[in-house]
């Protein structure tokens, strides 16, 4: 009786059927894939090319056009509170570079965390809103005879904030204790701007 080696064996299968190497069947018990063949030049088994995952994508703020804003940050807005009308702000329309980021955004008036004063006056839906439900931005309409600031200042002069996120602002009572900003503060991977409004009211004549 003739004895012969797996690896013989393997060969010869290999040179009756060259299909089958590579294949990964397992004939007589043995996987071709798992022979030793390479010393004979009869590798049929790779390795498969690992695939680079894509690069992530990149968190660009949202933005929008200063010269769309109004009134104009640059300058001071003078408030006359006989007039009786409401001062309103508008940012001109809102956009994100990234097509599924959502908004978020609050404003404040005469924010002053020394003071304990941080009320938000205005905010978006909890949800946020798409770029393209903004494009005629934001406005907020003010009456500041109401709401004395809670700071004295030898200058009768104001502020309005607004931020604009494209991540959900974090919860006060998330907020890690003794933040300096508070109802503020935004997790690490949001991005977002700021809009501020200097006010000269002459609250003397407030009603």
């Amino acid at each position: 009786m003739r004895y012969v080696s797996a690896d013989q064996e393997a060969v010869a299968l290999a040179n009756r059927s060259p299909a089958l190497i590579g294949s990964g069947l397992s004939l007589g018990g043995l996987s071709l894939c798992g022979l030793s063949l390479c010393g004979l030049s009869l590798c049929g088994c790779l390795l498969p090319v690992p695939i680079n995952a894509p690069p992530a994508e990149v968190n660009y703020p949202p933005f929008q056009d200063p010269t769309q804003v109004d009134p104009s940050p640059a300058r001071t807005v003078t408030y006359d509170p006989e007039t009786g009308d409401a001062l309103v702000f508008r940012t001109g329309p809102l956009d994100d570079p990234n097509e599924d980021d959502r908004l978020f955004w609050r404003w404040f008036f005469n924010y002053q965390p020394s003071a304990n004063y941080v009320l938000v006056f205005e905010e978006g839906a909890a949800e946020g809103r798409s770029p393209d439900q903004l494009l005629n931005g934001l406005e907020f309409p003010l009456n500041p005879c109401p709401f004395p600031p809670p700071f004295s200042s030898p200058e009768p002069v104001e502020r309005v904030d607004l931020i604009v996120s494209d991540r959900p602002f974090v919860d006060s009572l998330d907020e890690p204790p003794g933040t300096p900003n508070p109802n503020q503060v935004l997790p690490e991977d949001a991005r977002a701007f700021r809009l501020t409004w200097f006010v000269l009211i002459d609250r003397g004549k407030c009603p």
